[in-house]
């Protein structure tokens, strides 16, 4: 009699306690739910007020950029990725592919999509292999020393873009307390179930995660990289940027960039 009341008493317990966490988990949710709908009103807001300010600036005053844009291997929309960088309406820019070496399959693509548009400023910087623990910034830094540009987009070979997306994510940098822009993307599926959960995790989760932390804290952090040189022929991988150096970039359009989900 005695055992029986005891696993009985037990059971409550771990009943109880189930439903306590089940409550302290509901109600922290809601919490955050409410923290991203106010998140999302703000940084629509913004995003208004950022866009206007960015297109105030003349087309002329506009800096000369290089787009940093490292391959490595072959992925789903790779030559419509790479395409879309080569269709921006911007008055002076450049792209710089890095690869480790010739033989990278991607690398051929990057040459067939540099074939189709002449009229756009691009290179290749092969790399070698690389001296560095990090192997992407060994071949990031090769690709900074091969141009007298001052202001850099780095953007993964998984990237797509629309034609104005240097129009506006270059005005926000040109400020002299602002040393780094990031801003955010949508995932967009390839052709299979699991590639489709990883673009609803990029375009649901990730992005309420960064705007409920814009508004809490500012951005502390990057999700892709645009900055300038500190100094003349000096890079900035590795240095501190000073002052209120790291911005979230608001006045790209909801549908750009967009982001491949790989394939599992």
């Amino acid at each position: 009699m005695m055992v029986a009341s005891v696993g009985a008493y037990a059971t409550v317990i771990l009943a109880k306690l189930a439903m306590a966490v089940a409550l302290l988990g509901t109600a922290s949710s809601t919490v955050f739910l409410i923290l991203v709908l106010v998140a999302a009103r703000r940084y629509r807001r913004l995003a208004a007020q950022a866009r206007s300010a960015g297109m105030a600036f003349a087309r002329d005053t506009l800096p000369p950029v290089a787009i940093l844009k490292p391959i490595h291997n072959m992925e789903a929309e790779l030559e419509q990725n790479l395409e879309s960088f080569f269709l921006q309406d911007y008055p002076d820019y450049e792209i710089i592919f890095g690869a480790r070496d010739s033989e990278n399959a991607a690398l051929r693509i990057a040459e067939r999509v540099r074939a189709r548009h002449p009229n756009v400023k691009s290179q290749v910087v092969l790399s070698g292999p690389p001296t560095w623990p990090n192997a992407k910034v060994f071949s990031l830094e090769k690709m900074i020393a091969a141009t007298e540009r001052s202001y850099f987009v780095i953007s993964d070979s998984d990237v797509r873009a629309d034609p104005d997306f240097l129009r506006h994510t270059i005005p926000p940098l040109i400020h002299s307390k602002v040393g780094l822009v990031t801003c955010m993307y949508r995932g967009i599926p390839a052709a299979d179930f699991w590639s489709s959960l990883e673009a609803l995790g990029l375009s649901v989760e990730m992005t309420s995660g960064v705007i409920v932390a814009d508004m809490l804290e500012g951005m502390r952090f990057a999700l892709g990289l645009l900055f300038r040189r500190l100094r003349a022929r000096q890079p900035d991988l590795g240095q501190r940027i000073p002052g209120r150096a790291l911005a979230l970039l608001r006045a790209v359009r909801s549908d750009a960039p967009v982001r491949s989900a790989h394939t599992w």
